[in-house]
């Protein structure tokens, strides 16, 4: 019995054309004559109604069971080629159940696990070249077509000229060659033997040295500010690092030169310059971080200096509206270098601030006095100078207060 795929709605068939010829001219088909329609994974018993037009009635629904009515085992000696796949193919569709392989004495087919992993690895390299060659393909045509479509909707654009329009059939003619031979492309790169004439293979080479040309200018571009952050962050840490690793060794000098041997102890001199320095290593690595916290909160000032959170979400988004425009124009990616994000930093002084944590002990108390009267008599000398350059009224000493 014939067998034919259709739609069925309201218990009408509804046979394509082809079809029905077949029915009517090939099959030779009268009145009465019955056949199978399959719809929607049902099947159906219709019979012939009429020739002119084909009139085509459904008589039952018919349960049908495609299954063996017993399991069947088929083991199958392997073979060489891709004889398996076709047996496997043909035994599934007669309706066998489980299928086994097994080597046989006469085989010439080495089927060992240990070489699986050998067989999979250039399996997967070479699925992996042929994506990245039509995803390199498909981007670098993608940006052909938005740089040409914003150049000719641009309120300067005009009308279209000639060279535009030659410009916009290139695009069409290169993006077809590329697309249409991405995978020659792919096996050319994989297999070391040309796939492609030689025009194709130039425009081809041409189309993926300038696409991976821009995927290079866009991923610097786009992953600069994350190496920017990274590096500003590294260099303030080594801004605190270093001014407290100044201020501990200018404490230790300092403790140096302020140690006095004592003659009357038991110990030498050597012992009592290294309990004294024990005794002060809390002094010594509160000096550093001292430093460490003035220089970290120096650089937090700098930070709301330039503006805090919200500068940085500002640069950011200028930056990366900045490379969307270069992504729009081809020719930027390919021929430049890529946009770099700059992290605003001012230098700080870590040596005056390492000198400005060390410890005080380094003078005694009378130099401490003298170093401060000194001070003072600057300072009242400055007052001096200051209150002898103020304008004085001329007709002060003429003035009588009644």
């Amino acid at each position: 019995m014939q067998r034919y795929f259709a739609d069925i709605d309201n218990n009408s068939v509804h046979l394509s054309k082809d079809d029905e010829h077949h029915i009517t001219h090939v099959m030779r088909m009268r009145v009465g004559d019955q056949f199978e329609v399959v719809s929607s994974s049902k099947l159906y018993i219709c019979e012939i109604s009429s020739l002119s037009p084909l009139g085509v009635k459904i008589l039952k629904e018919q349960e049908e069971d495609v299954e063996l009515p017993i399991p069947v085992t088929l083991f199958f000696a392997l073979a060489k080629g891709d004889k398996i796949d076709l047996v496997i193919q043909k035994a599934t569709e007669l309706g066998v159940s489980h299928i086994v392989l097994f080597k046989s004495r006469r085989c010439v087919v080495n089927f060992e696990t240990k070489d699986i992993p050998k067989k999979l690895v250039p399996v997967f390299i070479g699925f992996a070249v042929k994506m990245l060659v039509q995803v390199i393909c498909l981007i670098f045509i993608i940006n052909l077509y938005l740089n040409f479509a914003a150049a000719q909707i641009s309120p300067t654009s005009g009308n279209i000229s000639m060279a535009s329009f030659f410009e916009g059939l290139f695009i069409c003619i290169l993006s077809f060659i590329l697309t249409s031979n991405a995978p020659k492309i792919a096996m050319t790169i994989l297999t070391g033997q040309p796939q492609l004439s030689m025009g194709e293979f130039v425009s081809a080479a041409g189309a993926m040295a300038g696409g991976a040309m821009m995927a290079k200018n866009a991923a610097g571009s786009i992953t600069s500010p994350a190496k920017e952050t990274a590096k500003k962050k590294a260099h303030d840490w080594s801004e605190r690092l270093a001014a407290s690793k100044e201020a501990m060794e200018n404490t230790k000098k300092d403790l140096k030169k302020n140690f006095s041997y004592d003659p009357n102890s038991k110990l030498s001199e050597k012992e009592q310059k290294k309990n004294y320095m024990n005794e002060h290593k809390g002094e010594i690595k509160s000096a550093g971080k001292n430093a460490s916290n003035e220089v970290k909160s120096q650089q937090k000032a700098n930070y709301r200096a330039h503006g805090g959170v919200i500068g940085s979400a500002g640069r950011l988004m200028a930056h990366y509206t900045g490379v969307a425009a270069d992504l729009m124009n081809p020719k930027q990616m390919m021929l430049g270098q890529g946009r770099t994000y700059h992290t605003p930093g001012d230098s700080i002084d870590i040596h005056r601030i390492a000198e400005r944590n060390q410890s005080k002990e380094e003078l005694p108390k009378s130099q401490e006095i003298a170093d401060t009267n000194a001070n003072t008599k600057k300072e009242d000398s400055k007052n001096q100078v200051a209150s002898d350059n103020k304008p004085q009224d001329p007709g002060l000493s003429d003035r009588v207060v009644e």
